[in-house]
Order: structure tokens, then C-alpha cells, then sequence
């Protein structure tokens, strides 16, 4: 196998893992596997610093939701749709990537999916996890690559720094929806 295959299927592994981490966490007591099974890869894998990053993902991700600016930003879309999905995590990005950020936009993603989940559009899913994959490889993957790959991300993972960035995006959230309403009212 090439080795650019092998470093995609592993960041690959690494963004669905932590997705599937995600989902769990905001649904607890629901069947997440069973409308998951076949679209995200079982909980662990071979490969531990795989496995140790998709742990360190979910845990800072579940610190996330305690911020509830960010809550209220994500729960004022009325459709999971591509357009809504782009813009959002484009403006996550906007100013640069981060390790930081890049935990922001797989809460994002993963917020996404449980809306669709909670909404009964499970047909749906596999649309958000290939806007998910793709804007991670278009924007994301290279960025990561520079900075030594998933596994130097673990030293760098810091929770307030995360929580910082979350209320930078929900402040850019929260300023996008205010002028989209207001545009659309006149």
C-alpha cells in the first residue's frame, strides 16, 4: 500500500473515531451503533496512538459542551445542510488552523450528526461524514501533516486553549446568524 494511502486511512480512522466518541457522548442511552454500524469504524483499532487520539478528541470535545454560547450557536440552525455546514466550519478556520480548532470542527461535525440523529434522518448521515472527510482533506490533512501528524497533536492538546477558540468561533457563529437574519428580514 502506498504510503500517502496508509497516512490517509489513518487520519481517516482518527476523524471517525473521534466523531463516533462524540456522538456517544451527546447520546447517551441511545443506539448510536446501530445507526452508525457500517458508516464510522468500531470503537478502537489497532493502532494505539490512534486510538489515544480519538480518546483525547472525545475528551476535550465533552469539555465543550459546557460552553453554552457554542451550544446556542449550533442549535440555531434549523437544517443540516451543506451550505450551513461549509460556512460554519470555514469561518472555524478563517484566520488559520490549530490544533485547538481542529477539535472545534470535529465537535462541530459531530453536533451535526447527533442533530440528524435526533431528527430521524439517518439517510443523511453519510452526507455530513463526506463534508466532513472531504473538508478535512481539502483544508485540514495538510496542515496536520506539517505539524508532525495526528500523534504530536496529544502534547499539544490543552483544554483552555481549546475553550478559548470555541467562544472565538461562537462569537463569529452568533455574528454571521445576526447579519444572515437581518439580511434575509430585508
Amino acid at each position: 500500500m502506498d504510503p500517502n494511502e496508509d497516512q490517509d486511512n489513518a487520519a481517516r480512522t482518527v476523524v471517525m473515531l473521534s466523531l463516533r466518541g462524540i456522538v456517544e457522548d451527546q447520546l447517551p442511552g441511545e443506539p448510536v451503533n446501530e445507526v452508525l454500524r457500517g458508516l464510522l469504524p468500531e470503537h478502537d483499532v489497532e493502532d494505539e496512538a490512534v486510538n489515544q487520539v480519538a480518546k483525547q478528541v472525545r475528551r476535550i470535545a465533552k469539555d465543550l459542551e459546557k460552553d453554552t454560547l457554542l451550544q446556542q450557536s449550533i442549535d440555531v440552525l434549523r437544517k443540516v445542510c451543506k451550505d450551513s455546514f461549509m460556512k460554519i466550519v470555514e469561518k472555524v478556520i478563517v484566520d488559520g488552523i490549530t490544533w485547538e480548532k481542529v477539535i472545534v470542527l470535529l465537535y462541530i461535525a459531530g453536533k451535526f450528526i447527533v442533530k440528524l440523529i435526533k431528527e430521524h434522518l439517518q439517510q443523511s448521515l453519510s452526507d455530513i461524514l463526506t463534508w466532513t472527510w472531504d473538508f478535512f482533506k481539502r483544508r485540514v490533512l495538510s496542515w496536520i501533516e506539517q505539524q508532525g501528524g495526528w500523534v504530536s497533536s496529544l502534547s499539544s492538546f490543552s483544554t483552555p486553549a481549546v475553550q478559548y477558540w470555541a467562544i472565538f468561533v461562537c462569537g463569529f457563529l452568533c455574528l454571521g446568524f445576526v447579519l444572515w437574519r437581518a439580511d434575509r428580514s430585508s
